[in-house]
């Protein structure tokens, strides 16, 4: 059987937390073959749908806002943050953008430019291993370029911390994004959203990428309403690692992966629109509530159920999730 605790490739689905916790929930076994003890591994590895779960803010450390200057409306930095007021390879630290468990995110600035600094925070980890997490995080945005996900310019160390060079994208993340947004207004403004973010998992799913973390935070929309996902550190590339790329259960094990993503953006959709995570209905939690949604579009609804299947081989790949009728007749 495979565990999510020894399996690299699964450990990010255990972690994702609330977004996967009734995906997995399977009322029946798929197959009797190497796919079935994958889904009841992931099954048993994620904590019932309805236990209850805190608010998006506590369960995400990295949100993390630090106060602004009353004199120069810049973020304060951490006690005694090393970069601040530094220039590396050519890049003035100006100000923190925000602080994570892994990494701090500054604001620099170089040739008449702002950039973002993704820099790493000193880890009892072996080096080697945190240096090929981030040049396979730096590698993977590189190549699969996209007009909706981040861009990265530059990654190298200083004493001993990992700095990557990324776009800056200003804005607001998708939460944020759609509480400013009246009532009347949200759904209209999410549609535009969601087709930029299902346009860019199709991409990656297509280059064989899944994303491994799509939250809300991980949505930034910036000037006139573009969207860029962020954050690739969770992102890996099937067919690489621990399980056999020639398997006959290769098709449903990276199907169940890419799944996934999809579950998480269709939470993630569901969260900004109603401030809770995905709600289920029914004794076998086989029904989305979507009692919170303010006068729900039926189209919306139906690709957020199909997003939110609780098998994952039934669930919509972000492919057909853009020929829905919730897309048809779109204008930006």
């Amino acid at each position: 059987m495979i565990s999510l605790s020894s399996d690299p490739h699964l450990t990010w689905a255990h972690q994702a937390g609330h977004h996967n916790a009734a995906a997995e929930l399977w009322r029946k076994c798929l197959f009797p073959s190497d796919a079935e003890r994958l889904v009841e591994s992931v099954s048993k590895s994620t904590p019932p749908a309805d236990a209850a779960t805190p608010p998006y803010h506590q369960r995400h450390p990295e949100n993390c806002q630090l106060p602004q200057s009353a004199g120069e409306g810049f973020l304060r930095s951490l006690p005694r943050d090393p970069f601040l007021g530094l220039t590396i390879h050519g890049y003035m630290f100006r100000e923190v953008i925000r602080c994570g468990a892994n990494a701090t995110v500054y604001n620099v600035f170089k040739d008449g430019k702002v950039f973002a600094a993704k820099v790493s925070h000193p880890r009892n980890r072996d080096p080697m291993e945190v240096s090929k997490a981030w040049t396979t995080e730096f590698n993977i945005i590189g190549q699969v370029q996209h007009k909706n996900i981040i861009k990265a310019y530059e990654l190298f160390e200083h004493k001993g911390r990992h700095v990557m060079i990324l776009e800056y994208v200003g804005g607001s993340n998708l939460a944020e994004f759609i509480a400013r947004k009246c009532q009347a207004r949200r759904q209209g403004a999410m549609k535009k959203v969601m087709k930029q973010v299902v346009t860019c998992l199709e991409h990656l799913h297509s280059h064989d990428v899944v994303h491994g973390d799509i939250t809300p935070d991980h949505i930034l929309i910036g000037q006139g309403g573009k969207v860029k996902v962020i954050d690739f550190g969770d992102a890996i590339r099937l067919g690489t690692g621990s399980y056999n790329p020639q398997s006959k259960t290769r098709n449903v094990e990276d199907k169940i992966m890419k799944s996934f993503d999809m579950w998480m953006f269709g939470a993630s959709v569901y969260e900004s629109l109603t401030g809770k995570p995905p709600q289920f209905i029914a004794q076998d939690h086989s029904q989305l509530d979507v009692s919170g949604l303010d006068i729900p579009d039926r189209k919306l609804v139906s690709l957020l159920k199909k997003c939110l299947d609780l098998n994952p081989l039934d669930r919509i790949t972000a492919k057909l999730a853009l020929k829905n009728d919730y897309f048809k007749r779109f204008f930006y």
